[in-house]
């Protein structure tokens, strides 16, 4: 490294990012620019750094602190630099994000990888007990997940050993960059019939139709917002058939990928002495063990077994026939419909994406001592496209101090990250000269606008994951983290969603529903005379304009209706769990390299949701089309539903009885978000539960198991 290292004058370290807000309008060239000028900064302070732990006791302040400064400056720069992959509208823009942030990955995975900088890291570490007593928790976990980063990245390897380790990681490090750069491509699309589409809204209808094609023909984009509207809507089932495994087939190259980042995570876990790729990661998360994940899944199937076959039976007497993959959305759907009087368009009608939204972000505000509001410029330096809306977000429990950004990128465009997803910006930390940095972080959705004048309407899961969504931000934004590292969500992985997964139990009470709704007649005079005139238009009964907001008969149906098919749902995660641990925890090597994958996966979703595909398990490859077995939720998928069980006690225990309780929420902003991963989470969850989380809320009520049901104890989650 030190011989591409300019002597002398200090790079400058690059403004695009360091100025507030932060600046986004950037060209690809720019974007270049940008980072081989951060390049060259943290080049020089590698360098001098190098010089320093060579002359001096190997001290924290001396080789810890300089090393976490320097992450920092890479960490707060590379989240904005790899922003432009998932959301620029200019392809050319997402490519030099792509190749720009690898460019930053392989400089920072340099520094783990750094035989002298290991040797003053084992130093200090090894001295942790003794020459270093005045350390806070924050800073000996630091040290800690130091020592383990060079420890995992092959440093107490033979020399020859190391060599291939590297090899290893850089090859995944370049087939994860092609897995993503494919998912970012627009995926393939159906051309159907009108009449092969019975059961869709005209609304839907017309965002399939396009110039074109013939006045009767649809295109189907296969993204997850076409593809679940033709799943729960359409009545003709060969369609939602077709729709279904189309839509497990699309982007074909990135099987091979999945198959190489696999098994050469695999072979670099055992180089390391681990058992598997899953044991090496688990020892420092709360789980603390591929066997002890495996045993909780398999305490929750033997729990939910009797569940899912009745769940099974009921959707199978409403078809008459046996339910298959491409089924359970749509009997689902009439189920709410006809058991529970929930019709979830209706339901939308209340949750107009802009006035819902805004909503959202006042039960923030309120809970959690916030003041959000839009930014004052709409300078598009602000932003990265047109669409975007920007906001500051201050403190009101500290004189309105502010304390980040947060950005709203709602609607689809091409090109454009086809999910919705929470993109940390910027990371907070504190730095060389003592000041705080402040958060940037991102909202990134593909609402559905409407084609007939009506504003754009979420449905109610739509609702709930958004605001899931928005609890990764609020996370974000709360973090007062002293090191990068910890900012924020960074906190180990099976603890990450219990956060967001908490605050989707706000979506299911009365009060929370009510406060998000407004019947999007109520907006103008236009959308009120739109209304009605399309209930007159419709029906021979004089229109009349719905209640503002959702009644509480309303919310009520919905509320009961939550715990349908939670069997089938709780299995379908049980299934992509197993599925995880079975390709990140085989027995050895060579059963990985033989393990068919399109046959593990698709046999463990219909085994443990009872639901039937199309006759044999080689019909489609469902896990290459998405991130998460390859980067976000690799052998961490059972923490779905472990953070489900954390944010179950958090809820029953604090807010169950008054969700807008704002010293409660005040309470879990200062024990839990504020936090970060500045100390140990078990211990956070204690000083917040008063005691170690247990199983008791979730099996009760979340999936309405009575202990005398079930063959387990309500122990320790």
């Amino acid at each position: 490294m030190e011989e591409t290292i300019a002597e002398g004058k200090r790079v400058q370290p690059p403004s695009f990012l360091s100025q507030c807000p932060p600046r986004f309008d950037v060209k690809a060239k720019d974007l270049s620019d940008y980072t081989q000028n951060l390049i060259s900064f943290l080049k020089h302070e590698i360098h001098e750094f190098r010089i320093n732990i060579r002359s001096k006791i190997c001290t924290f302040a001396n080789v810890v602190l300089p090393l976490a400064q320097i992450e920092n400056h890479i960490k707060g720069n590379v989240q904005w630099i790899t922003l432009f992959q998932s959301v620029s509208p200019n392809e050319s823009l997402r490519k030099t994000s792509t190749q720009c942030a690898i460019e930053v990955d392989k400089l920072h995975l340099s520094l783990f990888q750094d035989v002298e900088i290991f040797g003053a890291i084992d130093a200090v570490h090894q001295a942790r007990n003794t020459e270093e007593p005045y350390l806070d928790e924050e800073s000996f976990r630091l040290l800690d997940r130091y020592y383990a980063l060079f420890e995992e990245n092959g440093l107490t390897l033979k020399a020859e050993q190391q060599d291939l380790f590297k090899l290893l990681s850089a090859k995944v490090i370049e087939y994860r960059t092609k897995f993503f750069e494919n998912l970012a491509t627009r995926p393939p699309n159906v051309i159907k019939d009108v009449n092969e589409l019975h059961g869709l809204s005209e609304q839907t209808l017309s965002m399939f139709k396009q110039d074109g094609f013939a006045s009767t023909s649809c295109s189907i984009v296969l993204n997850r917002p076409s593809m679940t509207s033709i799943l729960t809507d359409c009545t003709n089932e060969e369609t939602r058939r077709e729709i279904c495994l189309a839509g497990q087939c699309i982007h074909p190259e990135n099987v091979s990928l999945f198959r190489e980042i696999i098994q050469l995570r695999d072979e670099a876990a055992r180089l390391l002495g681990f058992k598997s790729f899953a044991d090496k990661g688990m020892r420092q998360k709360l789980i603390g063990s591929p066997e002890s994940a495996l045993k909780l899944l398999h305490n929750l199937e033997q729990s939910l077994k009797d569940t899912i076959q009745s769940d099974i039976e009921t959707l199978s007497k409403m078809k008459a026939g046996r339910i298959h993959l491409w089924d359970f959305d749509y009997y689902h759907n009439i189920l709410l419909k006809e058991k529970y009087q929930v019709d979830h368009h209706t339901i939308s009608e209340y949750f107009p994406a802009d006035y819902t939204l805004r909503s959202m972000l006042d039960i923030f505000e309120e809970l959690f001592g916030l003041k959000i509001s839009k930014m004052g410029s709409r300078d598009i330096a602000n932003v990265w496209h047109p669409d975007v809306e920007p906001f500051i977000v201050y403190d009101a429990t500290d004189n309105e101090a502010q304390i980040g950004y947060l950005y709203f990128d709602l609607y689809p465009r091409a090109g454009k990250y086809n999910h919705a997803a929470n993109f940390n910006i910027r990371p907070s930390y504190i730095d060389e000269s003592g000041q705080r940095i402040m958060p940037a972080t991102a909202l990134v959705c593909n609402i559905t606008q409407s084609a007939n004048r009506q504003p754009a309407l979420l449905m109610h899961r739509e609702v709930t994951s958004i605001f899931h969504e928005l609890g990764h931000a609020i996370h974000d934004l709360l973090g007062r983290s002293k090191y990068a590292l910890f900012h924020g969500h960074r906190v180990v992985q099976d603890f990450v969603e219990a956060p967001s997964q908490l605050l989707e139990y706000w979506c299911w009470t009365t009060e929370a529903l009510q406060r998000l709704s407004c019947h999007y007649s109520y907006l103008s005079p236009s959308f009120k005379e739109q209304y009605l005139q399309s209930k007159i238009s419709s029906s021979s009964v004089t229109a009349v304009q719905p209640p503002m907001r959702l009644t509480e008969t309303a919310v009520a149906r919905l509320v009961a209706s939550k715990g349908v098919n939670q069997g089938i749902l709780t299995a379908r995660q049980l299934a992509f769990s197993l599925f995880d641990l079975r390709i990140y925890h085989p027995a050895s090597h060579d059963e990985l390299i033989g393990l068919n994958l399109d046959r593990t996966f698709n046999s463990l979703f219909e085994e443990k949701t009872l639901m039937k595909g199309p006759g044999n398990y080689d019909y489609g490859h469902l896990y290459a089309t998405s991130s998460h077995w390859i980067w976000g939720q690799e052998s961490n998928y059972y923490s779905y539903l472990y953070t489900r069980i954390l944010a179950a006690d958090i809820w029953h225990t604090h807010f169950l009885s008054n969700p807008m309780n704002r010293n409660a929420g005040l309470k879990y902003r200062d024990l839990i978000l504020s936090k970060g991963g500045n100390q140990d989470e078990m211990k956070s969850l204690i000083e917040l539960l008063g005691r170690k989380p247990n199983l008791e809320a979730f099996f009760l009520y979340d999936l309405r198991i009575k202990k005398s049901q079930v063959g387990i104890v309500y122990g320790q989650a």
